[in-house]
C-alpha cells in the first residue's frame, strides 16, 4: 500500500469514527427525552412563562453562537517539529545520531520541514476536535432544555430550544465533502508555514 491509499484509508476510518460520535451525540437527546417520558409521562407543554425558563433560552443562544464561532473560525493547534538530537550530550549520544551533526544547514533544514502527508494528518486531526467541541456543546445545551421541558411544568420555550439545537447537530453532519473543504483550505496553509516550534531555539525539540 502506497503513502496515498494509506491517507486515504485513514481518511475513511477517521471519517467513520467521527460519524459514530455524531450519531451518539444525536441520539443522547431522544434517549434522555424517553427515559423521562418513561418516568414521568408525556408533558403537557402549555406553560409559556419566560422565567426561570428563560434560562434555556440563554442556553440556546450561548450553545448555537459558540458553535457559529468555532465552524468561522476552527481552533487550530500548534505545528510543532519532528525531535531531533542536540549536541549537548555527546556521550550519551550514539555513533549514528552524532553523525547527524554533520549535515548542513539546509538538509537540517529540509528534514525539518512539513511534509504533505504531515499536514494531511495533522489538518485531519483539528477538523475532527473540532467536530467533537462543536457537537458536545451542542448536545449539553440540548440535554438541558429536555430537562427543563420534564421539570418545570412542560415548558413550550425549552421543548422548542430543544428541537433547535437538535436540528442543528443534525446540520453538522461530518460529511466528507465538510472534510474536504477544510483540507483544502488548510493543508496548502500548512506547507507554507512549515514547523512552527513553540521552544526557545537551543532546546531538545
Amino acid at each position: 500500500m502506497n503513502e496515498i491509499e494509506t491517507m486515504e484509508s485513514d481518511e475513511s476510518k477517521a471519517l467513520k469514527i467521527t460519524k459514530s460520535i455524531w450519531f451518539h451525540v444525536l441520539s443522547v437527546p431522544f434517549i434522555f427525552a424517553f427515559f423521562d417520558i418513561f418516568e414521568h409521562g408525556l408533558p403537557q407543554l402549555t406553560d409559556l412563562n419566560i422565567f426561570p425558563e428563560g434560562f434555556g433560552i440563554i442556553l440556546t443562544f450561548i450553545g448555537v453562537v459558540s458553535v457559529c464561532i468555532f465552524l468561522r473560525n476552527p481552533i487550530k493547534q500548534l505545528a510543532k517539529p519532528p525531535q531531533t538530537n542536540t549536541i549537548a550530550n555527546p556521550e550519551n549520544s550514539s555513533e549514528e545520531s552524532l553523525l547527524k551533526y554533520k549535515k548542513t544547514p539546509k538538509e537540517l533544514e529540509d528534514a525539518s520541514k512539513m511534509t504533505e502527508s504531515d499536514a494531511f494528518y495533522f489538518a485531519l486531526g483539528e477538523w475532527r476536535n473540532n467536530c467533537i467541541i462543536c457537537l458536545a456543546i451542542l448536545q449539553g445545551c440540548a440535554l438541558f432544555n429536555i430537562l427543563f421541558v420534564f421539570t418545570l411544568g412542560g415548558n413550550v420555550i425549552n421543548f422548542a430550544c430543544a428541537g433547535v439545537l437538535v436540528a442543528f447537530i443534525v446540520l453538522l453532519f461530518p460529511s466528507k465533502y465538510l472534510w474536504e473543504s477544510y483540507r483544502n483550505e488548510r493543508v496548502p496553509q500548512l506547507l507554507s508555514d512549515g514547523w512552527q516550534s513553540s521552544q526557545s531555539p537551543g532546546t531538545d525539540a
